[in-house]
């Protein structure tokens, strides 16, 4: 991975925490409406013993999953709350890339272009100094 790949790469990260901060909000959102939907179906509605069973079972299952929305929420809040103070921080990250991104090119595109007539010399001057074998399977 090059440097600017690995700059990019952080910068998608912080992206993405905010998308995953904002998901994990609305999953538990859901998953405490759907708690207390349940919670008052049980209340208020004698169902019997297998439905009221089920309705645990959906319980559980919901917790759990609001559980782990709430975890995703508590991990990737602090990075939001940080990408949201320091904006001149990530958009300076942002030049960076772009800059070293820009360097990588010319340096993978770079080419050079002879000044002077010294390595058609030098090279020539090789060929003249270089013996002449004799072509194989002649015996001198």
């Amino acid at each position: 991975m090059t440097k600017s790949e690995t700059i990019a790469a952080f910068l998608k990260f912080l992206r993405e925490a905010e998308q995953e901060c904002n998901d994990a909000i609305q999953k538990e959102r859901e998953a405490d409406l759907q708690t207390q939907d349940i919670l008052h179906r049980l209340e208020l509605h004698d169902d019997g013993y297998h439905n009221d069973a089920r309705m645990a079972r959906a319980l559980r299952r919901i917790r759990k999953e609001r559980r782990t929305a709430r975890d995703e929420h508590m991990v990737t809040e602090p990075i939001v709350k940080w990408c949201r103070d320091n904006p001149g921080f990530i958009k300076k990250l942002n030049m960076l890339a772009g800059e070293i991104r820009r360097t990588e090119k010319q340096l993978a595109n770079r080419h050079y272009n002879e000044r002077t007539d010294v390595i058609s010399r030098t090279l020539s001057d090789i060929d003249r100094e270089q013996p002449k074998l004799p072509p194989p399977g002649v015996n001198g």
